[in-house]
């Protein structure tokens, strides 16, 4: 192999050993393995150093085994956010399902994600009724299997009575932490009639990401209305839901 080749077969071959959890040498693999790899490797030069199509890792893996591109990225994007020396083993990878509804009532402003918006209504809850937040807390502690939001914070207690949900998800996710897993990356969804959101997407992004000491790029927010139909598009309440993909770290030592 010339040195072009060479680089791209080892980003591949590198790539194999993040999607199966097992170190390979190239001189130890079979025909047929170096074959998928190698044309891994000439899709992903021939794209500019991407492909945008599914690869397939068969043999080596033991199973039919197929990455999209977008699950790449998040990986890429979480091993070069944390240094991590050693590839990801998806018996060690877990995703977390949250959700919330609250009412909404008179009397401004927003809460969202951390991000005040001016706005003739606001959420009202035993906290301070962060719906994003709420969705995000409960799909991280989910994905742990730590139970969910309502058992860590319960709306019984005095102390969380107007509690700050940034605080709320920084404690859920220290106890993640503990766990053993840290954040991969977050897709939410918020489903609101009024107000429109776009442009206070980026700066949610950006808080919920700097609670949780994390890229702007692993946390993703969309924004849905009701279309007039029902308690969202009716203005009744505002929704959120989240999913939190978790990885494991590798024991030191």
């Amino acid at each position: 192999m010339n040195p072009r080749e060479n680089h791209g077969f080892s980003a591949s071959l590198n790539l194999l050993s993040v999607c199966t959890g097992r170190t390979f040498s190239g001189t130890a693999l079979t025909p047929l393995t170096r074959g998928l790899i190698t044309a891994t490797a000439n899709i992903r030069r021939a794209n500019g150093g991407c492909s945008n199509i599914d690869i397939p890792l068969r043999e080596v893996a033991g199973y039919d085994l197929a990455l999209s591109q977008s699950t790449i990225e998040s990986l890429r994007i979480y091993h070069a956010s944390n240094q991590l020396q050693q590839p990801v083993n998806f018996a060690n990878l877990r995703i977390g399902i949250g959700h919330d509804t609250h009412r909404l009532v008179d009397g401004g402003p927003l809460l969202l994600g951390g991000v005040s918006i001016p706005f003739e209504k606001k959420l009202h809850g035993h906290s301070d009724a962060d719906v994003l937040l709420h969705a995000i807390t409960d799909a991280i502690l989910g994905a742990a299997g730590l139970g969910d939001i309502g058992e860590m914070f319960p709306d019984t207690a005095d102390e969380n009575k107007g509690r700050n949900s940034i605080e709320m998800l920084q404690l859920a996710y220290a106890k993640v932490q503990s766990a053993g897993y840290q954040v991969v990356n977050l897709d939410c969804i918020v489903f609101a009639q009024r107000p429109k959101l776009s442009q206070y997407k980026s700066a949610i992004s950006a808080s919920i990401a700097k609670a949780l000491g994390m890229d702007e790029q692993q946390v993703n927010v969309k924004a849905k209305t009701g279309e007039g139909i029902g308690e969202v598009g009716n203005e009744k309440c505002m929704m959120a839901q989240a999913i939190a993909l978790l990885c494991r770290e590798a024991a030191d030592g």
